[in-house]
């Protein structure tokens, strides 16, 4: 959305609207990029395996 308005301030917005406007496109790209991140970190990091888990609660319990 954001991008679109840098599109149609390109002749007919004040150089001061252009400069908040390029402000907020960056605010909401990098939390675009956060998301993203978060995403794929939930999604594709390697998942703890169980019975490694159990087999080393067991051991420290002796």
């Amino acid at each position: 959305m954001c991008s679109t308005l840098i599109f149609t301030l390109g002749n007919i917005g004040s150089r001061e609207l252009k400069f908040y406007v390029w402000q907020f496109n960056s605010i909401l790209y990098l939390i675009f990029q956060i998301m993203i991140f978060v995403e794929w970190y939930k999604n594709f990091r390697k998942p703890i395996r169980k019975e490694h888990n159990q087999l080393f609660a067991s051991k420290n319990t002796d």
